[in-house]
């Protein structure tokens, strides 16, 4: 396991990125004036889509490492952080989320049926989750492919190590004498 003090440690760094990430990529001053920020308006689609794959992979990341640790803890993967992961994917367009994942599985299977070597042009994107949540066809895909970003409890519900299957809560039994 992970010695508390550096998880802690790693959680500031990460939430900082993460917010470092909202503010300086995925937002942008409004022109006309004013204090506010309204997402990014892309010049290019393939850095959108890359940026959006790489995104994925910082998320992915985070996913493991409560995997193997077999709890919640990282606080910007909670759904009511101010930079969640749903806020966040939310500011990218939905064809660029649909197309960030079309590339990240459609790599995965052209990986498995060719062995040669990587391309440049393979490097721009991020490839080949590792977290169980992040499963090519489970919910937490499905909620960043929806016009609406909608990432809830049950979406971020830890998978059982054993089963591949969602964790549910045990209810605790009173012994009565």
């Amino acid at each position: 396991r992970y010695d508390a003090k550096d998880c802690l440690q790693l959680m500031k760094h990460m939430t900082t990125v993460s917010s470092l990430i909202a503010k300086d990529i995925l937002l942008l001053p409004k022109e006309a004036g004013g204090d506010g920020k309204v997402a990014r308006k892309w010049k290019s689609r393939r850095n959108a889509v890359a940026f959006a794959t790489w995104l994925i992979g910082f998320i992915d990341s985070l996913l493991l490492w409560e995997e193997n640790d077999e709890k919640q803890f990282v606080e910007i993967l909670g759904t009511h952080h101010k930079h969640s992961l749903g806020k966040g994917f939310q500011l990218l367009p939905e064809d660029i989320r649909v197309a960030a994942v079309d590339k990240i599985y459609s790599q995965e299977e052209e990986h498995q049926t060719r062995l040669t070597a990587i391309t440049e042009e393979e490097l721009i994107y991020f490839k080949h989750p590792r977290s169980k949540r992040l499963s090519k066809g489970g919910m937490l895909i499905q909620a960043l492919t929806k016009k609406k970003v909608v990432i809830n409890e049950m979406v971020m519900a830890m998978p059982c190590i054993s089963s591949g299957e969602r964790s549910t809560r045990q209810r605790k039994r009173f012994k009565t004498d």
